[in-house]
């Protein structure tokens, strides 16, 4: 996290700007790293002068699947190009990252969890553990990581009153498309709406032809 923020108080482009501003192309993105990045590239071996291949293959030869290949029978080959980073130094910093590698316990499974998006930023609405009340909040995810470069706003909402209402919605919902009649309804419009965008296409396939 410190390289990651160090990088994007410099305005170091991230790897995806810095490929699209060389193809003379416009970038969205805030160009703020993330720390998956940074891990990524210390963990890149090809750095070291290294060339990795066979690290997947496919399922057959008729699929589009792949799947993964255990380290041991992927084919390296040392000193295909220069090295900018000695294998001394990528071998300190792959044990840095293993020794701090922890694994993350999910306690909480909500409902919406990863389906809710931010309306500005369009990042991800992550969900909080509960409170010393019990209480649980929804925050932009983008906010709670890249707030201090002035990226969004908390958005903080009341994920327990939120996930109410939205499913007291799914059930008015669900009673619409139970109700025979009501269902019968919704066919019959859908099919005449059906019928007089047909009409309509005829209508001009015949003026058309008649103009030609």
């Amino acid at each position: 996290m410190q390289i990651a923020d160090y990088l994007s108080k410099k305005k170091i482009p991230i790897p995806s700007d810095y490929n699209k501003r060389k193809r003379g192309t416009k970038s969205l993105t805030y160009g703020l790293w993330q720390q998956s990045t940074i891990r990524f590239i210390l963990s890149n071996e090809i750095y070291t002068g290294t060339v990795i291949q066979g690290k997947r293959k496919k399922v057959s030869f008729k699929s589009k699947k792949f799947i993964d290949l255990p380290e041991e029978d992927w084919i390296k080959v040392e000193n295909m190009h220069e090295a900018i980073i000695s294998k001394e130094d990528f071998e300190r910093a792959k044990k840095v990252i293993q020794a701090t590698k922890g694994s993350r316990v999910v306690q909480n499974d909500y409902l919406f969890k990863g389906l809710l998006r931010c309306f500005d930023c369009k990042g991800y609405i992550g969900i909080r553990s509960p409170d010393k009340n019990g209480n649980i909040y929804g925050r932009c995810q983008r906010y709670g990581r890249f707030g201090k470069f002035d990226v969004c706003s908390p958005h903080n909402f009341n994920y327990q009153v939120f996930e109410e209402q939205m499913l007291e919605v799914l059930r008015e919902v669900c009673k619409e498309y139970t109700n025979t009649k009501k269902l019968e309804e919704i066919v019959k419009q859908t099919k005449t709406k059906q019928a007089q965008e047909l009409v309509m296409r005829k209508r001009w396939v015949n003026f058309e032809d008649n103009c030609i």
